[in-house]
């Protein structure tokens, strides 16, 4: 399978209600945020919301920082200037993705006046009716974390995959730790094992009427094995029995062939503007 369907950067902001992918794309947006949400309470993150902006900022590991809305009918430039004021106190380096329904609509064009470096983020969406339903390799196996203990592995694996170290993605064991003694439906963290030993990691969140992917990981011990496409199988298969019908993930350009493999088909550049 290939990408299908490409939203660039330069075309995105002209994506009107009757496009035929706002819904999805306006569903990632909440997606992104409700995830963002999940590292709230912890020591070094802050996140605002009041009625025209919300942001997220983070001084601890490699959570990122950022714009996650923002709607202004007037005084426009004064209220660009204390968003920017407010994140760059906060951290050094943040983004401003300019969504959909970001207004005004020349939004994106403002903030580079001011000073953003022009960039984008790609998502892959797809309709999990869609999806490979590949068979796992010989030996795999999927489990949900559901204790402190397989947190942590779940942990282990992960920053071993981004070849980090435990301390610096500690903020991602932490935020999720945070919600294991509640029932939480909407998110779940799956280890991969071959043969008991566990070799990938991934998470889904169910939020704003859209399946995201998140945190798929695979030490590079492990890698070229299947392992990695296999808990991304695993993951959609989940979110499918959740009776979701879209999904959304986060994809490097080395991983676009791999999901486009998996039957992800439309990718959307959302225009992103870096403050350092």
């Amino acid at each position: 399978m290939t990408i299908a369907t490409r939203i660039t950067a330069s075309e995105f902001p002209t994506l009107g209600e009757t496009h035929p992918l706002a819904a999805q794309i306006d569903a990632t947006q909440e997606n992104i945020a409700a995830y963002y949400r999940r590292f709230v309470g912890l020591d070094g993150v802050v996140l605002h919301q009041d009625e025209h902006v919300e942001w997220f900022t983070s001084r601890l590991g490699p959570a990122g920082s950022h714009v996650g809305r923002f709607s202004a009918d007037e005084d426009i430039d004064v209220a660009i200037d204390q968003v920017i004021t407010d994140m760059s106190a906060q951290v050094r380096g943040w983004d401003w993705p300019v969504y959909r329904t970001c207004r005004p609509h020349d939004l994106g064009e403002r903030l580079l006046r001011k000073g953003g470096k022009a960039g984008h983020v790609a998502w892959l969406l797809a309709d999990l009716d869609t999806l490979s339903t590949e068979a796992p390799p010989n030996g795999f196996s999927v489990r949900a974390v559901d204790s402190a203990e397989m947190m942590a592995e779940w942990w282990r694996v992960y920053a071993a995959g981004f070849e980090m170290t435990l301390e610096v993605c500690k903020i991602y064991h932490d935020a999720y730790a945070q919600h294991l003694p509640r029932i939480d439906n909407n998110a779940v963290h799956l280890i991969g094992y071959h043969n008991d030993e566990p070799v990938t990691s991934s998470t889904l969140l169910v939020a704003g009427g859209i399946a995201g992917i998140y945190d798929v990981s695979t030490p590079p011990a492990y890698r070229g094995r299947g392992f990695g496409s296999a808990i991304t199988v695993a993951t959609l298969t989940l979110a499918r029995r959740k009776g979701e019908q879209h999904v959304c993930c986060m994809a490097s350009e080395m991983g676009v062939p791999i999901y486009a493999r998996l039957g992800f088909n439309t990718h959307v550049d959302i225009p992103e503007y870096r403050w350092e």
